[in-house]
């Protein structure tokens, strides 16, 4: 294993860095999160401060594309929980087919597929129906008939409806997750006074939960295990009252949403964002369906809809890979070095400290390693954990070796030589691994001739393990980007450690 490896970097010192307590001088927000395992955070969370500088969003506030492409990733996913999903866009140099790569946290099923090629022949529909509806308008004495305008509204309400059979078990987990916590704090709620308070935030929260017991309610009284076209109606009756409802509250006075959801049982002090997350979560297929359903009126890309829709299905990958190195001191020494740290004695004392943790955090991997209680200045023997390439970093790849190689292939179905729009859509907001990796892999491309890059939505800044590279197939560009990761991800942590004195910066030479 080379001394540039960034997965033990990864894997362990950043990580161990998080499972002890934050100096004295900075506060525990300002560290990065860290997850054993997939958040369930939701694609509209606003990213949380870190004192790892990451590099902002690239994505424009006024590009439906980007929007469109997250809300659809989102929109594919039927589980409960612990699934996720990238995708990218093509669109042919002969403006006859779209393309869509996506992959998932496991293999791409069937279903997915299906629901994809609906509801793309839905939106191409609905666009249709809007373009007729336009056309007519612009001829004198001409308006768009109330038939076709209900034709339209009705194929929106098929459509979503369609989209809440694919989604139904996903919000069903999020609404029974935290729906007894929310039983709770509501009953705490109303017996106290709120005269003094924004009437129309307490108007609001009683419709809420009204609402949400209606929600409740239905998904719970199912008798028979056959869902029919009346549970999806009335499902989405039900679900489309408390969106209705949850939106002027979830954007209305949130200092005032905080501190209800601390005062009154649903949050601890200083988590009031919870209430907020939770609620947002129970109507954000929603949110979601409306970004996806812009797109058929959008007046600068509803042309997609009248092209061939393809699915290019990209498998999900298992890598093997080091998660410690031979010699912790002189590893953590590299990365401190990579980082720009000067080598004196606060270096050393610093590199054993991370030394130490890092020897600790082992006994939580997945693969079951046990606790390591050695000295820091032993030999450890090297292991390895196996892990999931992340859906965007599949992506990335996938595209990364049909451009490079820049074989033909036959122009027909999912294979192209266009490339694709420069945008892969997320249903979660990249991990801090995939974001430092995208960016090391933008680096790399200024010094190499790479037909494109790719941005992704911001960060959730989240140091989730086991993080595993993907195969780029490419031994020149893999290894040069390894190297720029390695040093990347040193920055970061060196640049941790300035902010609360535990390192200095070397000097440059003049």
């Amino acid at each position: 294993m080379s001394i540039l490896d960034p997965h033990p970097l990864l894997n362990n010192l950043l990580y161990s860095t998080q499972q002890r307590a934050p100096p004295s001088n900075t506060s525990k927000a300002a560290s990065p999160r860290t997850s054993d395992s997939d958040s369930d955070s939701d694609s509209d969370e606003p990213p949380v401060n870190s004192s790892f500088p990451l590099a902002a969003s690239s994505e424009s506030e006024t590009d439906e594309k980007p929007k469109f492409l997250d809300a659809l990733a989102n929109l594919c996913i039927h589980e409960g929980r612990r699934q996720e999903t990238a995708l990218s866009l093509t669109l042919t140099s002969d403006e006859r087919r779209v393309i869509l790569c996506i992959a998932q946290s496991t293999d791409v099923s069937d279903r997915v597929v299906g629901f994809l090629l609906d509801l793309w022949q839905r939106l191409g529909e609905i666009a249709e129906m809007d373009q007729d509806n336009w056309a007519n308008s612009q001829h004198p004495g001409k308006t768009p008939s109330v038939k076709t305008n209900g034709d339209t509204l009705q194929k929106e309400r098929e459509t979503r409806i369609a989209i809440l059979r694919h989604c139904h078990l996903k919000v069903i987990w999020r609404v029974l997750k935290r729906a007894k916590d929310f039983d709770k704090f509501f009953f705490s709620w109303k017996e106290k006074d709120h005269s003094s308070e924004d009437p129309a935030m307490v108007d609001t929260l009683i419709n809420v939960f009204v609402s949400f017991r209606a929600v409740f309610v239905h998904i719970t009284s199912l008798v028979s295990s056959a869902m029919d076209e009346a549970y999806f109606d009335e499902f989405d009756r039900v679900l489309r009252e408390l969106h209705a409802f949850s939106d002027p509250l979830l954007n209305g006075d949130a200092e005032l949403l905080a501190s209800w959801s601390e005062d009154y049982g649903f949050a601890k002090r200083g988590e009031g964002h919870l209430l907020y997350k939770f609620l947002k979560k129970c109507v954000s297929v929603y949110d979601h369906a409306d970004k996806v359903l812009g797109l058929a009126f959008s007046s600068r890309f509803s042309f997609m809809l009248s092209m061939d829709l393809h699915i290019k299905r990209i498998p999900s990958t298992q890598r093997n890979v080091a998660s410690k190195f031979g010699c912790w001191k002189e590893y953590v020494g590299s990365v401190f070095t990579a980082g720009g740290a000067a080598q004196d004695k606060l270096f050393f004392r610093t590199a054993d400290i991370e030394a130490k943790h890092a020897l600790f955090v082992d006994k939580t991997l997945p693969n079951g390693t046990q606790q390591i209680t050695r000295s820091t200045d032993e030999m450890v023997v090297e292991s390895a954990i196996t892990g999931p390439v992340h859906c965007e970093c599949l992506i990335l790849a996938h595209h990364h070796r049909d451009l490079i190689r820049q074989s033909a292939v036959t122009e027909s179905g999912a294979e192209t030589n266009t490339p694709p729009v420069d945008y892969i859509g997320c249903s979660k907001p990249p991990c801090y691994g995939c974001d430092r990796y995208f960016n090391a892999y933008s680096l790399v491309s200024k010094d190499k001739p790479y037909p494109f890059h790719f941005l992704t939505r911001g960060s959730n800044k989240r140091v989730i393990r086991p993080f595993v590279m993907p195969v780029l197939e490419d031994g020149d560009s893999e290894q040069y980007i390894q190297k720029v990761f390695f040093e990347v991800l040193g920055r970061d942590l060196a640049e941790f450690h300035f902010s609360v004195g535990t390192l200095n910066r070397r000097k440059q030479s003049p």
